[in-house]
């Protein structure tokens, strides 16, 4: 496939190869090589004035002005931009005269300015997706009224935090990875249990298993050193927790891709829903075996609850 700054090239070499006559009017190379100007980024003047000079060689800003056939007043705008991108040199004599660059330095230069844009437009594709996220966390994407989808790790933190914050009584887990944050214990949690919020969580075998779960182990036996309950089974199969019997959230793996990325969240906040989960909660409960805490992280975090 031939690249438009290729074609951009050999037009732009056969404009300087003709002859430049200043009174001959633009042909077909002209206003082809205008439109790969523009797709670089000129304006249309820029892009006109480009020509000019390039048919020309070199030539004062009035020759330029009749040869692009742009007013004086704008050719010398035109001509000052040109410059600022590197495109056109003024030539000190009698009067001034402006030169345009060599072919290579003139499309080197437009693209130069096209990369500058493309880092512009990635730096703005990071801040609007953030911004994306923080915006549409106010409505979610459900129609529904009691359901939201929370579409990123970001999202579903703020709306736990939330409930945290507002939970007055109970609160059950079903606690499993991924996991968002760990090894520091969450201040909410700590501030739910001191207000009196009986807590009951349920972990999964594989993950106090696993290499490296002993950071997860020290911010646990926070929480139970705080007096929130624990038990054990062998597989639980989402994320879950439901606050005061009313608000459920929920993690779903993704079968298609299970360790791609943070799973799809939904926070449902109904009575009815939230008591099912409750009671789904109970039959797992009921099935459970004690936690055993990690007794070498056990006097530490003990300690550390004790000062706070």
């Amino acid at each position: 496939m031939v690249k438009r700054h290729e074609v951009a090239e050999a037009v732009l070499g056969g404009a300087l190869a003709r002859s430049s006559d200043e009174g001959a009017g633009r042909g077909a190379d002209d206003e082809a090589l205008g439109r790969h100007f523009e797709a670089f980024g000129l304006n249309g003047y820029e892009a006109r004035g480009l020509v000019a000079l390039v048919a020309l060689g070199s030539g004062t800003a009035e020759q330029l002005a009749r040869r692009s056939g742009i007013t004086r007043t704008n050719v010398y705008r035109v001509l000052d931009e040109l410059q600022l991108r590197g495109l056109a040199t003024p030539v000190a004599g009698k009067s001034t005269h402006w030169a345009v660059a060599a072919p290579d330095e003139v499309l080197a230069a437009l693209h130069q300015v096209q990369l500058a844009r493309m880092r512009e437009l990635e730096t703005r594709m990071v801040d609007a997706r953030r911004l994306m996220d923080t915006v549409g966390s106010e409505a979610g994407t459900s129609a529904i009224a009691h359901v939201r989808l929370l579409r990123s790790g970001a999202e579903a933190t703020r709306a736990y935090q939330r409930l945290l914050d507002e939970v007055r009584t109970e609160l059950v887990m079903f606690t499993r990875s991924p996991f968002l944050e760990t090894g520091k214990p969450s201040p909410a949690v700590l501030a739910a249990r001191a207000r009196g919020v009986a807590m009951r969580v349920l972990y999964q075998e594989p993950d106090l298993a696993a290499p490296g779960a002993e950071v997860w182990r020290r911010e646990l036996d926070a929480y139970h050193a705080a007096g929130v309950e624990a038990r054990v089974v062998d597989e639980l199969p989402i994320k879950l927790s439901v606050f005061d019997s009313v608000s459920a959230l929920v993690a779903l793996p993704d079968p298609p891709l299970p360790g791609a990325s943070y799973p799809t969240m939904t926070l449902v906040e109904h009575p009815g829903y939230a008591g099912v989960m409750v009671r789904a909660f109970e039959s797992y409960w009921a099935e459970g075996r004690p936690y055993e805490p990690d007794d070498s992280a056990a006097a530490q975090t003990s300690q550390s609850v004790s000062a706070r």
